[in-house]
């Protein structure tokens, strides 16, 4: 079943609120917390690196697959 960019982006979305809320409708504190952790990490690599978290990651599994190819 393909779905379109929106809404792929708003199920997206509701999965996350889904996740980040508990069972009455309140966020969790473990979750805020993550959340700002999360948020520090993607600014410290971002102010060492000038990549995001999901940018560094693609750039690195670029490099592994590059990497496995010339193995062959």
């Amino acid at each position: 079943m393909l779905f379109s960019e929106n809404r792929k982006y708003e199920l997206f979305i509701n999965g996350l609120i889904d996740f980040l809320l508990d069972g009455e409708g309140e966020f969790c504190m473990g979750t805020i917390i993550g959340l700002a952790v999360l948020a520090a990490i993607d600014w410290y690599l971002f102010r060492k690196t000038g990549l995001h978290i999901h940018q560094l990651i693609a750039k690195k599994y670029a490099e592994y697959l590059d990497g496995k190819e010339n193995r062959k």
